[in-house]
């Protein structure tokens, strides 16, 4: 396997609204994707944040999704898209955003 490919990702106004749930699990939730993570600690939710862009990034690339995805947002790819073989993981920047009350993630889930 060779070395792991960067496909950078320019996307405005990627949000993250996190909040920590009754039972003390950190939840995020990213309206502008529609995905929603957990995580047990507050200081998890940016790898588990990671962890899903890859996967929801790379199934948009295996399917030839993902211009269409990010030219309807109005977002741009920086880098080539990678072989269906190669190694990949993505870099694309997120605000993480601290829901102001717990019902503003559960209204919009």
């Amino acid at each position: 396997m060779g070395a792991l490919k960067i496909i950078h990702i320019e996307a405005n106004n990627l949000q993250w609204d996190f909040h920590q749930s009754e039972s003390q699990n950190w939840i995020a939730k990213c309206d502008a994707i529609g995905q929603v993570v957990q995580a047990d600690k507050h200081s998890e939710l940016h790898m588990a944040i990671k962890a899903l862009l890859d996967d929801f990034f790379l199934e948009l690339m295996r399917d030839n999704e993902l211009t269409e995805f990010l030219q309807i947002r109005g977002w741009k790819l920086i880098s080539k898209v990678a072989q269906p073989e190669e190694a990949v993981s993505f870099e694309v920047p997120y605000d993480l955003i601290r829901a102001k009350r717990k019902a503003e993630i559960h209204q919009r889930c």
